[in-house]
């Protein structure tokens, strides 16, 4: 479920949603629908994320922000120099192919992903957030409260677990009669919960009669960096789950720049 201060990966999420709504047919590149903030990005970025020192390479930085400046508007032309040494960085987004963990930067892979629908797409793509847009821990189970304990606001359905998990996952869906197309409209959530009963990974996945019909997961990357996490992937997936959010946490704590 988007939230307000989700402006970063926003854009990228529209053009699979936007495919989840088609036949399926359709390959939709998040990373082409993206704006940069600067028009010849680095061969790397060096700043501080989620506590940590790190160096990014290019094709994993899309959409960089900072602590401090606009969200997803154009910054000043002096902002490097005043950013200084190792800015904070507040959010930006990536793609990698699961399992194998490949970036966009990888031609024979661009080549293969073009060739492949949405639904049948292995990129995953990942939204992140730290600095002045962390919520900080326990965000994770906030949102999986807030969700679980609120009516729909389209149905005024409370959600209730199924008899039955999916994919290891405790599985909630909406209550009541609801016609075919409030049926489509709605979305199943999905809970993975630690030992004490808090919520550390949220699903929630559209239900539209699709292929493409996408989910969105979330969870944090304490505590070895201060971070949030946003994914977004087609629903044919969703029993990976455990392993997409493995190597994204992989992924990322690859550009934490070793200690000198």
């Amino acid at each position: 479920m988007m939230r307000t201060n989700d402006l970063v990966i926003g854009l990228f999420v529209v053009a699979l949603l936007l495919a989840a709504c088609g036949d399926g047919d359709r390959t939709v590149s998040p990373s082409a629908s993206s704006a940069s903030a600067s028009s010849s990005p680095p061969r790397q970025v060096h700043a501080r994320f989620g506590g940590a020192l790190v160096s990014i390479p290019a094709e994993f930085a899309q959409g960089v922000e900072y602590d401090g400046e606009p969200t997803w508007k154009p910054v000043p032309g002096d902002a490097g120099e005043r950013r200084g040494n190792d800015p904070k960085i507040k959010s930006f987004g990536f793609e990698f192919r699961y399992p194998d963990k490949t970036g966009p930067a990888n031609k024979a892979a661009a080549q293969e992903r073009a060739r492949l629908s949405p639904a049948d797409s292995p990129w995953i793509f990942v939204g992140l957030k730290s600095g002045e847009l962390y919520p900080g821990p326990g965000g994770v189970q906030r949102i999986a409260a807030g969700v679980l304990n609120t009516p729909d606001p389209r149905t005024g359905a409370a959600y209730a677990r199924a008899a039955q998990d999916t994919c290891g996952l405790e599985t909630y869906v909406l209550q009541g009669e609801l016609t075919q197309a409030q049926r489509e409209d709605a979305k199943d959530i999905f809970v993975a919960r630690d030992g004490t009963g808090q919520a550390r990974t949220f699903l929630e996945c559209s239900n539209r009669s699709v292929r493409s019909a996408p989910c969105t997961q979330r969870f944090d990357l304490e505590p070895r960096l201060h971070a949030s996490v946003y994914l977004l992937y087609p629903r044919t997936q969703m029993c990976e789950w455990s392993g997409i959010q493995q190597a994204t946490r992989e992924v990322t704590e690859s550009f934490i720049r070793p200690s000198r």
